[in-house]
């Protein structure tokens, strides 16, 4: 069987590592450590369809919203986990209104974003 496939957007190691290892071979990971523009980002989740999107806001701000906004607005179903250092409220409401399923504020609590990782990929492959 084909794979679903995971996009993480994350420059930072430790963080990748961990989704990494969490996911384990159960999901084709797909890592941009950079990227040159918040419609770079969005046209390569267009192109390569994830099942589920993992976003460090700390690469792609300050362009977090529009960027779901744009993913939001495509109608596909992602999932969607967002982790960021941004501990503001209204930051937290507008993002989870824009589809993200799990949000996270670094550091992050490893037990519970493991547990989200696990449970969206064995529901994407049961799915299929």
């Amino acid at each position: 069987p084909t794979l679903q496939k995971t996009i993480i957007f994350s420059k930072d190691e430790e963080l990748i590592r961990f989704i990494s290892s969490s996911i384990n071979s159960e999901s084709e990971i797909i890592i941009y450590r950079s990227i040159d523009s918040p419609i770079d980002a969005f046209a390569l989740t267009i192109v390569e369809h994830p099942a589920l999107l993992i976003i460090d806001d700390d690469l792609i701000k300050p362009n977090t919203v529009s960027f779901l906004k744009n993913i939001k607005s495509i109608g596909k179903q992602n999932f969607i986990i967002l982790i960021t250092s941004n501990e503001s409220l209204d930051f937290g409401r507008e993002v989870s209104s824009l589809g993200v399923l799990h949000y996270s504020i670094k550091p992050c609590n490893c037990v519970i974003l493991n547990e989200f990782i696990t449970s969206i990929i064995k529901y994407t492959i049961n799915i299929k």
